[in-house]
This record gives C-alpha cells, sequence and structure tokens, in this order.
C-alpha cells in the first residue's frame, strides 16, 4: 500500500509498514484487518462510488489509510477519483517521495479526474504519471492543480497537456518555479479555467520565453506575475469565449505598449480587474 510495502496493484497486495510515527510515514500495516466492516456498520454498506466520493475529499495519506479499516475498504482508494497529495502530510522529505511514488504506483490512473500536488520539490514524474503519459488509454483529468513545485518544465508541461489531456477543464499552476528554455504552448479544447499565479521563471541569459494559449472553450483567466514570462501578446492567442479574467502586472517599471498588447487580447471578457497597471494612467491623460 501506499507509503510503505502494499505498492503492488495485484490481486494479492503486500502488507504496508505503518504510519503516523514521528518520521511521518503511513501507518497502513494492517491492511485488510478487521476494524470496523461487521455487519451493523452502516458506512462500509454504502455503494462504491459514494464511498469514492466521500474519499476524494480527504486527503492522499488519510485516504490511503482506510485500507486498514476492514477486507471491504482495502482496495478502495486504488479507484478514487481524486488524489490530493500534499508533502505538508509526512513531514520527511524521503518519505513523502516513497510515498508519493508507491500511490501513483498503485492507484488505478485510468480512473483519475482530479489531481492536486503540494510539493517544495522537482516532480515532473509525478506529473507525467498523473495524466498517464505513455499509456494507450484516454486521460480522463478533469483537473491538474500544482502548488510550489521547482523546476517545473512548463513546455513539456504545456505538451503533456496538448496531447494527453483531452478533457483537462481546469489548470492551475501556484507558487511554482518554472524552467523555459523555449516558448510554451497550451492547445486544450476543453480547457475551461487557467491560473498561473506567483510563477518565478529562470531562463537563460535573459532570454524572453513566452506561453501561449490556444483554448477556445476558455472562460476563467487569472494572471498574476512576470507577465513577460507568461504571455507575450505578439503571439497569437485563442481565447474566443473568455469572460472572466484578473491580471495583475508586478510592481516594475511598466511597458505601455505591452500592457496595451494585453488589453487588446481581453477585448471579449464581461468581468476585468487589473492589478498595477500604468496604461490606466496613460490613457486618462491622453483622453
Amino acid at each position: 500500500m501506499v507509503g510503505g510495502r502494499c505498492t503492488d496493484a495485484s490481486a494479492k497486495p503486500k502488507h504496508p509498514r505503518p504510519a503516523g510515527g514521528d518520521d511521518g510515514s503511513s501507518s497502513l500495516d494492517a491492511c485488510g484487518g478487521g476494524g470496523i466492516g461487521h455487519a451493523g456498520d452502516r458506512l462500509s454498506a454504502l455503494p462504491d462510488d459514494l464511498l469514492h466520493a466521500i474519499m476524494s475529499r480527504l486527503k492522499a495519506l488519510q485516504m490511503a489509510r482506510t485500507c486498514v479499516l476492514s477486507t471491504r475498504w482495502r482496495h478502495l482508494w486504488r479507484a478514487v477519483p481524486c488524489l490530493d497529495v500534499d508533502e505538508a502530510e509526512t513531514g520527511a522529505y524521503n518519505n513523502f517521495d516513497n510515498f508519493t511514488d508507491n500511490l501513483l504506483r498503485s492507484h488505478d490512473i485510468a480512473l483519475l479526474e482530479d489531481f492536486r500536488l503540494h510539493a517544495h520539490r522537482t516532480s515532473d514524474r509525478w506529473v507525467r504519471r498523473a495524466v498517464g503519459q505513455g499509456e494507450a488509454w484516454p486521460c480522463r483529468l478533469k483537473r491538474l492543480h500544482l502548488f510550489s513545485l521547482l523546476n517545473l518544465k512548463l513546455t513539456d508541461l504545456g505538451s503533456l497537456i496538448s496531447f494527453r489531456c483531452h478533457a483537462l477543464e481546469d489548470l492551475q499552476l501556484r507558487n511554482c518555479s518554472f524552467l523555459l528554455t523555449s516558448n510554451a504552448k497550451i492547445v486544450s479544447s476543453s480547457l475551461k479555467k487557467l491560473a498561473v499565479v506567483d510563477g518565478y521563471y529562470m531562463v537563460h541569459d535573459d532570454e524572453i520565453f513566452a506561453l501561449i494559449i490556444e483554448a477556445p472553450a476558455l472562460v476563467s483567466l487569472c494572471l498574476d506575475g512576470e507577465l513577460e514570462h507568461i504571455v507575450d501578446m505578439t503571439e497569437p492567442h485563442t481565447v474566443l469565449s473568455l469572460v472572466d479574467a484578473s491580471i495583475q502586472l508586478p510592481r516594475v517599471e511598466k511597458r505601455v505598449n505591452h500592457e496595451l498588447g494585453i488589453l487588446g487580447a481581453l477585448s471579449n471578457v464581461t468581468t476585468l480587474r487589473l492589478s498595477h497597471f500604468a496604461v490606466m494612467v496613460y490613457s486618462s491623460f491622453s483622453s
């Protein structure tokens, strides 16, 4: 199981090692033990779909620990459609790595619809696993939320989303550091919500690379930070359905032409929130 030894998704999974210790390891050592699965247990009598919906509201470690409740619960976690993986749950560095590797290796990723990852480390392999890179089955992921990841390759992420995530509706990248070596492009006919907030961009020799958005169904867009490394408005973008946008520039010297380009790409929105735009002052003096 996750966080310990019960990592094999076969019919006879091995027993996990205990969790809940001081080192943050997972306590799953009694997979399939007695627990609450007796005749009077109304919760265990609920259908799988309802139990999966309940378990989707738990953090990943809490969810995985349900395997110790009874044989009824032993494998339920493997098909939960939402995984919310948070480094703060486990604490110790190596334990979190092992837990997340085992979780994603043992879970039936083909059923995953919502993946959330909070971690202060490089974790491309976990994102690739969550979207099923290299798998033949279609990716069902609808929501992908990434928080505080390090050295995230925005170009590779854009390619994964464009070529694997044909059902994705909600993409949020918050407080991540991005490694940029070329322009990144997100092409999605399903994406409805995009947020890129508080990102830090690492480039070589002060080069400028951009995120190009081709999402004709996009309804909501939130951009906050170094927009010259997020969206280059001289590049073509397809956001024809956009109705809600929130744009916050960094507190640095403004480039009016760049800001005008941003506004030009948002001409169809009905709700617009702007922060730190010098062009607002420029326009008032020029009228």
